[in-house]
């Protein structure tokens, strides 16, 4: 089992001391060695050069990292490296590989936590500062990939949910007017679930019965996560198991209390 994790780029702490005097080309170099543990401890400094040429060596090989060690060192350093990394990050999203959310899934997700994001660029740009929200929120309207706006709206979902940030909901909400398609409303609604404001509230009751049963499942998510809550009229509005997710999911948060 060790071998194993050692061939998917695991290292020790003391590894790194050899390689600390290294130059940043040297380190650049290391990034494509046959051997991942040496790619882990290459990603792993070059956070401490904290140059462009690193960024950008780092973000290459994100693309192609197979290793999972290896790449969560990537992406670590590109945490490290944040205000020179977003720019990248942002310009790379839905391009990593093919795990994306596709389809709006019709089961409820019955967790409190926010869903990590699936795609890569996404997955590490919400480890980021709150600082950047805002910054996100400007290059979303300025996207023209669905597939990409989708995966940065799980960022700003998972930044304002994870920080309690307090925001005017109407810029996320916003989003879904310009790009009015399922999987956009489906995400926007899941963004939500962080924010409790009048915007919010009437989205959210208005797509409270939409056709797709999928989005009645995030929808009632949301409005019991954000702490609007789901009124006892419109309770009994919803088919049998949407009301039966909303059901388990306020013990889930009661307990969570």
């Amino acid at each position: 089992m060790v071998n194993d994790r050692r061939g998917r780029g695991e290292i020790g702490d003391d590894e790194l001391a050899p390689f600390k005097g290294y130059s940043e080309d040297t380190l650049i170099k290391m990034l494509y060695s046959s051997v991942a543990a040496k790619r882990t401890i290459a990603s792993k400094l070059l956070s401490e050069c904290g140059t462009e040429r690193s960024v950008k060596a780092l973000c290459d090989r994100l693309w192609v990292e197979k290793k999972l060690y290896t790449r969560i060192a990537v992406c670590e350093s590109l945490v490290t490296l944040q205000d020179s990394a977003y720019p990248y990050l942002l310009e790379m999203l839905s391009t990593i590989g093919n795990n994306q959310q596709k389809e709006i899934p019709q089961k409820g997700f019955l967790k409190t936590s926010y869903p990590l994001p699936r795609d890569l660029a996404a997955r590490t740009l919400c480890r980021f500062d709150k600082q950047y929200l805002g910054r996100f929120i400007d290059f979303a309207y300025q996207l023209q990939s669905l597939l990409a706006l989708e995966q940065l709206i799980d960022v700003i979902g998972h930044m304002v949910y994870s920080h309690r940030v307090k925001m005017d909901s109407r810029k996320i909400i916003g989003l879904y007017s310009i790009h009015q398609t399922e999987m956009v409303k489906y995400k926007v609604i899941r963004s939500l679930s962080g924010l409790h404001d009048l915007g919010a509230k009437e989205f959210l009751y208005k797509n409270l019965n939409d056709p797709n049963r999928g989005i009645q499942f995030e929808t009632v998510r949301s409005l019991i996560l954000s702490g609007i809550g789901l009124e006892k009229d419109a309770e009994q509005l919803l088919v049998p198991e949407v009301r039966d997710f909303a059901a388990k999911l306020l013990i889930k948060c009661r307990y969570r209390l």
